[in-house]
C-alpha cells in the first residue's frame, strides 16, 4: 500500500567489490552505484564478498546511555532517518503505528522503510484523534507564511476532505535522494515539505487539543541523516594517510587513505599485517572513494571475516563523514558497541570506526553515527538479516 493511500485512508476514517589485483576489479567496481556493506575475507584463493542493500529504517527512541553524546528536549525523542526527521512525542501522546514507504524494488525481500509515524492520545481523548508526521517529496516550491527559529519556513493548511485543524506542511530539505545512486547524493539540496497532519472529531474542544499537540511537535522538529546539509569533502590527492590502527598478533589491523595503484584514483584501504607478511599480496582490501559515497547514509561499513584465526571471527571496520564523533553498532542480542571517531586529527575529510573482534553468526541491527552534540548524521543498516561471515 503507498503512503498516499495509506494517508488517504486515514483520514477518511477520521473523517561486489573484488580483491586487489584481482582482473577488472577496479572497472567493475566503478560500475556499482550502490555501496551499502562490503566484505572482506582476508587469505589465499579467497574472495571478496560485496554485501549490497538497502533495507527498512524503524524509527527508534534514543537510549539513555552515558557513552552517547544527549540530546535532551521536553518528551520523548523519536527518530525516523529514512525521513530525515526527529520528533518530540508531546507527554500525553505516544506512537501507535509506522507508516511505510514502497518496497525497494534493488532488494526483493527486503521490508519497506519506515517513512512516517501516526500519533494517538495516551488517554484516548479526544476519541479518534490521530496526528500523522511524515514527509512529501512532491513539493518543488514551497510557500510558506510562518518560519521555524531555524529558518524554515511553514504553513498551516486545509487540504480538501481533510477534516480536523488541518495540516502544518514545514519547509524539508533532502540532500541525498533515496534513489539507490550514489549521483544524486552530493548535489544540490531539493525541496520536500515535512507534514504534519492532524484528525479529530467535529468537536472544537478536541480539535484545539490535537492543534496544540501538532503545535509542539512542529516546535521540536529537527532534521536528521539524509535532511542534513553534505559537508566538504576532499582527499590530499594521491598521498598515503594512515588512519588508526588496532587488535594484535595475527587480529592486528591498520586502515588506510590511499590510491591503489599509479593511475587509479583516491581510496580507502584495511590492511592485516600479519596476513600480508605470510602471505604476500594478501590481507588487504581497498576501495575506491569519491565525495558522494558517504551519502545518504553519512557511513560506509566494511565486514572482515578472519577465517586465519582459531574459531574465526568478524571484524567491521568503515568509514564515516568528518562531523562523526560517535559510532553505534546495534547487535541482535548483544549489547550495543559504542565506538569513537578515529583519525579525527588526520587531514583528510573523513573518520575510521572499528569494532573488537565479533563472534562469526553476528547479526547487526543497525548502524548509527552522531556528531559531537549527538544529532543522529548517518544510519544504514548494511546487512539485513544476515549472520555475518556465516558462509565463508
Amino acid at each position: 500500500m503507498t503512503l498516499e493511500r495509506e494517508l488517504r485512508q486515514l483520514y477518511e476514517r477520521s473523517q561486489d567489490a573484488p580483491w586487489p589485483g584481482e582482473r577488472d576489479a577496479y572497472n567493475r567496481f566503478l560500475r556499482r552505484k550502490v555501496r551499502r556493506g562490503r566484505a572482506m575475507v582476508a587469505g589465499m584463493a579467497f574472495a571478496l564478498v560485496a554485501i549490497v542493500g538497502l533495507v527498512g529504517v524503524a524509527p527508534r527512541i534514543l537510549p539513555k546511555q552515558d557513552d552517547l553524546p544527549s540530546i535532551t528536549p521536553r518528551g520523548t525523542v523519536v527518530q525516523v532517518p529514512d525521513g530525515g526527521f526527529q520528533l518530540t512525542v508531546p507527554g500525553d501522546w505516544k506512537v501507535s503505528r509506522e507508516l511505510k514507504g514502497a518496497a525497494d524494488r534493488q532488494s526483493p525481500g527486503r521490508q519497506p522503510s519506515v517513512v512516517g509515524l501516526v500519533l494517538i492520545p495516551r488517554s484516548g481523548q479526544p476519541p479518534g484523534a490521530t496526528i500523522t508526521v511524515t514527509t512529501d517529496e512532491r513539493h518543488p516550491s514551497f510557500p510558506g507564511t510562518g518560519q521555524l527559529p531555524d529558518g524554515r519556513s511553514f504553513v498551516l493548511r486545509q487540504p480538501p476532505g481533510m477534516k480536523g485543524p488541518g495540516q502544518y506542511a514545514v519547509e524539508w530539505d533532502t540532500y541525498c535522494k533515496d534513489s539507490g545512486h550514489v549521483a544524486t547524493c552530493s548535489r544540490n539540496a531539493r525541496a520536500r515539505a515535512l507534514l504534519i497532519s492532524g484528525s479529530a472529531s467535529s468537536d472544537a474542544a478536541g480539535q484545539a487539543r490535537v492543534l496544540q499537540a501538532m503545535q509542539q511537535i512542529l516546535n521540536n522538529l529537527q532534521p536528521i541523516t539524509n535532511a542534513l546539509p553534505v559537508p566538504p569533502i576532499t582527499f590530499p590527492g594521491r598521498a598515503k594517510v594512515f588512519l588508526a590502527k588496532g587488535g594484535s598478533g595475527r587480529t592486528a589491523w591498520e586502515m588506510w587513505i590511499e590510491p591503489l595503484n599509479r593511475t587509479s584514483s583516491t581510496g580507502v584501504s584495511v590492511h592485516f599485517p600479519w596476513v600480508e607478511k605470510h602471505h604476500p599480496g594478501k590481507g588487504w582490501h581497498w576501495e575506491s572513494l569519491v565525495p558522494g559515497d558517504l551519502q545518504p547514509d553519512g557511513i560506509a561499513t566494511l565486514m572482515n571475516c578472519l577465517f586465519w584465526i582459531p574459531g574465526s571471527g568478524v571484524l567491521l571496520t568503515g568509514f564515516a563523514r568528518k562531523d562523526v564523533a560517535v559510532v553505534r553498532i546495534e547487535l541482535v542480542g548483544r549489547p550495543p558497541l559504542v565506538l569513537p571517531a578515529l583519525g579525527r586529527d588526520k587531514p583528510v575529510q573523513l573518520v575510521a570506526f572499528a569494532s573488537p573482534l565479533l563472534p562469526v553468526g553476528t547479526k547487526v541491527q543497525r548502524i548509527d553515527a552522531f556528531d559531537a552534540a549527538g544529532r543522529l548524521i548517518g544510519s544504514e543498516n548494511p546487512y539485513g538479516d544476515e549472520g555475518l561471515c556465516r558462509d565463508i
